[in-house]
């Protein structure tokens, strides 16, 4: 099926790179738990229909992030949150989400996540080098690891 988890994706990847980059070991971690605990009140994520890059962080800072073999991926947010304390592999002190900032958390810490609008045909179709669209919008539908 198809499960609208870019956001869980672009933070995990970002998490995992910034450990990796900390701890020089590149520990993977579970995107699913990101799309079905942090669905609730206390997150405002929405599961398989998207999410908030903040509120994934917020999510991994408060209760950590177990590993992608005890909490696998399955492109659905139908199961019930199975976030276990005692299986959490990595935990974070704080984010930055800070445009000001990003140069030096890329350089200190490691891949940052950014938020796009995938939607133009322009973009769908981008092979390589810097993409740049003189018809930017602010509207945004996508995130991913930079």
């Amino acid at each position: 099926g198809r499960c609208g988890a870019c956001y869980a994706f672009a933070v995990a990847g970002s998490v995992e790179g910034a450990c990796c980059k900390k701890h020089k070991f590149f520990q993977k971690i579970s995107e699913q738990q990101i799309v079905t605990c942090s669905s609730n009140n206390d997150y405002g994520n929405y599961g398989c229909n998207g999410g908030k890059i903040s509120s994934s962080f917020l999510y991994i800072l408060d209760e950590g992030s177990m590993d992608n073999i005890s909490y696998p991926y399955v492109s659905t947010d139908t199961e019930k949150c199975a976030h276990d304390t005692t299986k959490v592999v990595t935990r974070i002190s704080n984010y930055v989400i800070d445009e000001e900032q990003l140069k030096d958390v890329l350089a200190a810490k490691g891949p940052l996540v950014v938020a796009i609008n995938a939607s133009s045909k322009l973009f769908q179709f981008y092979k390589s080098g810097c993409f740049f669209d003189a018809l930017c919008s602010k509207s945004v539908n996508h995130a991913m690891v930079s």
